[in-house]
C-alpha cells in the first residue's frame, strides 16, 4: 500500500557472504510487490549479517523504513514447519507463503 503513495522506492539487503543469489529471492519478490525494478535493489555480502531487508519509501519531505533483521537460522523454523505440514496436504502447487498462510 505504501507504494501508492511514495515518489522513490528502494531496498537494501543483507546477507552472509556464503549466501549464492544477489539479490536475493526474498528481495525480488519484495520489489516486485512495490512495483520496483531488481536495479534499484542494493545487496550486501557480509559475514556480519545473516538475513537483513530494508525497504524505503519516500518524499522530498519523508522517509519510512520498513527493517526486518534474522539473527538466527530459528527464525526460520515456523515457516519451514508450515510448508511441511501444507505439502503433505496440498493438492495443487504453490508458490509463496504468502500463498500458503491462512
Amino acid at each position: 500500500e505504501l507504494a501508492k503513495f511514495y515518489e522513490f522506492k528502494s531496498i537494501i539487503e543483507f546477507h552472509h557472504t556464503k549466501k549464492v543469489d544477489s539479490p536475493s529471492g526474498t528481495s525480488k519478490h519484495s520489489a516486485h510487490l512495490i512495483n520496483l525494478p531488481e536495479s534499484n535493489i542494493q545487496s550486501v555480502r557480509s559475514d556480519a549479517f545473516l538475513a537483513k531487508q530494508q525497504i524505503y519509501f519516500g518524499s522530498s519531505s519523508e522517509r519510512i523504513l520498513i527493517d526486518h533483521e534474522s539473527f538466527s537460522r530459528e527464525s526460520f523454523i515456523v515457516g519451514i514447519q508450515l510448508c511441511l505440514k501444507k505439502i503433505v496436504e496440498a493438492t495443487e502447487f504453490m508458490e509463496g507463503l504468502e500463498n500458503i498462510i491462512d
